[in-house]
């Protein structure tokens, strides 16, 4: 009896143990799967569903991955899909990539959840501030700690930066070197002055001289004249309208009262050198002068009643003509042009090249470049001799390793050859354009009186024209020349000065047809 009355002792005090145990050992699993079935803030196994108790203070939600920058000229972001309620025990942590650069405190580790993480994508897990979360209490550190996502970092992202303003560079564009040409500064000449008709005297030709080609002028008695003080004692001055006229033999210097000055010649006595035959007629008002050149080639010139070229043209040996020059003005039309000074887009040494440094290939450059600026019109050769803001457009060559004596135009044997670098680059230019046209310019220094520079460097001028013609067969129809005196000084002194006393050769071809 007693042995019976122990055993019901034991089983009592053993399952009033295990009772308890057993119980949530078997409800513990069924409460966990079906704690998503029950309302929202209650647990249990439907329909044994009561309230849940209140949730312990939460660590603060772990912050949102980094959004990867907008791509430019994008749409902004859809708002976030709203996310369910949260249950009432703390939602395990999404584990996301956590960037470098950012510190985050970590939550507490709380076991997975397949089912959750499945119902719950990470794109759809929306900001602290837009998730409703009724049972949490207001997290402080929410409102007081900036989110690194919406302020900007110290140091903003270039390529954000770029993408946000795509109209502003980075860098400043490389603008072009340019620079302005050298300002030229020149009086409004007095009107071209009358020329006197060729004489019967330069119906003959010019017997050449030995040494180098010149055109010597000469007394009323013959005697040879080689110096512009010889000169001046043959000079004719008298008083046309106002202005001081100056003439010696078929050369008219005019100069006014406030100090312009200009000067005019024919070419006829450079054809007749060394021509086989010349004719002077009258045609009309004109003056027609025809010249047969030594290889055979005629040239025919007809001169307007004031001396001015109104057509040049050469006619091979086939008979075929080409027309050289025919860009003539009315008279009375207005010959100086005023125009702003170019903006250089090619180096300085390439527009103005100097004979004494620069090597062959920029003198034929020079002679071949377009202008350093568009031509809207087409000019008269009268125009671009009197304007020099016309000139400035056409890069030139400055012969100055050729020196004149002072108060002389002639050039000495030794320095002859110095020209043949700029013959060369004139015939491979009239090779692909036999219509080409160069002028050869003269320039003095400032010693000495106006009329005599400008008689000088007339002469100077067409002295190397002549000899590029006869040593080195540049067509003569394709050059001009003429005279500026000490105008355009190149060193600004009123000494004297070598690289004043200077030619200058340019194309002029684009002056005179407009392109």
């Amino acid at each position: 009896m007693r042995k019976l009355e122990k055993l019901l002792l034991t089983g009592t005090m053993l399952s009033a143990f295990v009772s308890p145990a057993a119980i949530e050992i078997a409800t513990a699993d069924p409460v966990r799967l079906a704690a998503a079935a029950c309302p929202q803030g209650q647990v249990g196994t439907p329909p044994n569903c009561k309230p849940a108790p209140p949730a312990p203070k939460p660590a603060p939600p772990p912050p949102p991955p980094h959004p990867a920058p907008p791509p430019p000229h994008a749409a902004p972001p859809p708002p976030p899909h709203p996310a369910p309620p949260p249950p009432p025990h703390p939602a395990p942590p999404v584990q996301r990539p956590v960037q470098p650069q950012v510190q985050h405190p970590q939550p507490p580790q709380v076991p997975r959840q397949p089912v959750q993480q499945q119902q719950q994508p990470p794109r759809h897990v929306p900001p602290p501030q837009q998730t409703q979360q009724p049972l949490r209490p207001q997290q402080p550190n929410v409102t007081t700690q900036p989110n690194p996502q919406i302020q900007p970092s110290p140091q903003p992202n270039p390529q954000i930066q770029r993408s946000q303003q795509p109209n502003i560079p980075t860098q400043p564009p490389v603008q072009p070197r340019v620079q302005t040409a050298p300002v030229t500064t020149h009086m409004r000449p007095p009107p071209p002055p009358t020329l006197p008709p060729p004489s019967a005297a330069q119906a003959t030709p010019l017997q050449r001289v030995t040494g180098p080609a010149a055109l010597v002028p000469t007394t009323p008695q013959g005697q040879p004249i080689h110096s512009v003080t010889q000169l001046r004692t043959e000079r004719r001055q008298s008083v046309v309208g106002g202005n001081t006229v100056f003439t010696e033999g078929n050369r008219v210097i005019v100069r006014q009262n406030n100090g312009a000055i200009i000067v005019r010649h024919d070419d006829v006595d450079r054809f007749r050198y060394g021509a086989r035959d010349v004719r002077v007629e009258r045609r009309g008002n004109n003056n027609v002068t025809t010249v047969v050149l030594g290889n055979g080639v005629r040239v025919v010139t007809e001169l307007g009643p004031d001396g001015r070229i109104m057509r040049r043209s050469r006619f091979d040996r086939d008979g075929r003509e080409v027309v050289i020059i025919a860009a003539a003005v009315a008279v009375g039309v207005g010959l100086f042009v005023e125009l702003a000074p170019p903006v250089l887009r090619i180096p300085r040494e390439r527009y103005i090249v100097d004979m004494e440094s620069a090597p062959p290939d920029y003198v034929y450059g020079a002679f071949a470049a377009p202008p350093v600026e568009q031509i809207d019109q087409a000019y008269s050769l009268d125009q671009v001799l009197d304007s020099p803001s016309l000139r400035d457009l056409m890069p030139s060559v400055d012969l100055d390793t050729i020196t004149f004596e002072t108060g002389s135009w002639e050039i000495g044997p030794d320095q002859v050859d110095r020209l043949s670098v700029v013959a060369d680059g004139i015939n491979r230019v009239l090779q692909a354009n036999p219509k080409e046209v160069f002028l050869v310019e003269g320039h003095t220094d400032a010693v000495g009186s106006d009329v005599d520079n400008m008689s000088l460097s007339d002469r100077r001028a067409e002295t190397v024209a002549l000899i590029l013609s006869d040593k080195f067969g540049v067509p003569p129809e394709n050059l001009v020349s003429q005279g500026y005196g000490s105008q355009f000084l190149r060193v600004p002194t009123q000494g004297p000065e070598r690289r004043n006393r200077r030619v200058t050769v340019r194309r002029i071809t684009p002056l005179l047809a407009g392109r």
